[in-house]
């Protein structure tokens, strides 16, 4: 795990019998992912996985059920396991989010509906490291993930994310964390260089939340074009 100095003795009070416990200095999120990636790199790992330090991991039912329960140790070991294996072929391997993951339908994980190739990972995302490291970091403070999947994909490299198990989460900006620092202009900002840097394949929007109160609420997100991006390389689906 890479931890910032401020935050150092309480994740390894927490967590250092299980996990390495590294501690680096950053800005922003941003500037943390990167040092992730040099991290693995450096540990001599050609595959790495980055997870939101508040995520919830979540799995279909069944094969013949769409709706999500908690995974199990058991069930998340397995997906890690197929996570891993599908880096030979993808050059990251994301699971979906809970957000419309319904809209999948039923079916083992291997099925064609379950598999998203080309598309928005967020939360959980595995990378092969030298890919990884190839694109240029730190150009957005947040949105960072958004930003290198949208240089693989023009880059022709292709990514995939895996439905049959889901990643939910509370909130936007939960207290701990990035909304230490985050604040809604910083992500609108962001928002806004994220599409000067992919022209072509962002746009901005208002995103309206009035129940929000606690996170960043009403603020400017992005559509994505994820697929165009990839296309833009002269590759095929």
């Amino acid at each position: 795990m890479v931890t910032h100095p401020s935050e150092l003795q309480e994740y390894t009070d927490k967590l250092s019998d299980r996990v390495t416990v590294s501690c680096v200095t950053y800005d922003n999120i941003a500037q943390k992912r990167h040092q992730i990636g040099i991290l693995a790199q450096s540990s001599g790992h050609d595959k790495f996985v980055m997870v939101d330090d508040d995520v919830q991991i979540l799995v279909r039912e069944s094969e013949v059920d769409w709706r999500l329960v908690a995974a199990t140790p058991e069930q998340v070991d397995t997906m890690l396991e197929i996570v891993e294996s599908q880096l030979d072929t993808y050059v990251s391997v994301a699971l979906s989010g809970r957000e419309g993951n319904n809209r999948c339908g039923e079916g083992r994980w291997s099925a064609p509906n379950m598999q998203n190739v080309c598309a928005r990972a967020m939360r959980f995302t595995a990378y092969r490291t030298g890919d990884f490291l190839s694109v240029e970091h730190n150009r957005v403070p947040v949105m960072e993930d958004m930003d290198v999947t949208l240089q693989l994909l023009r880059s022709g490299r292709k990514n995939i994310v895996l439905s049959y198990w889901a990643t939910g989460q509370r909130q936007t900006n939960e207290a701990g964390g990035c909304s230490l620092w985050r604040t809604r202009e910083l992500h609108n900002a962001a928002a806004e260089r994220l599409a000067e840097l992919h022209p072509q394949f962002v746009k901005t929007r208002q995103k309206v939340n009035k129940t929000d109160t606690a996170g960043l609420g009403t603020r400017t997100e992005v559509t994505v074009r994820w697929k165009d991006a990839y296309l833009s390389s002269g590759g095929d689906l």
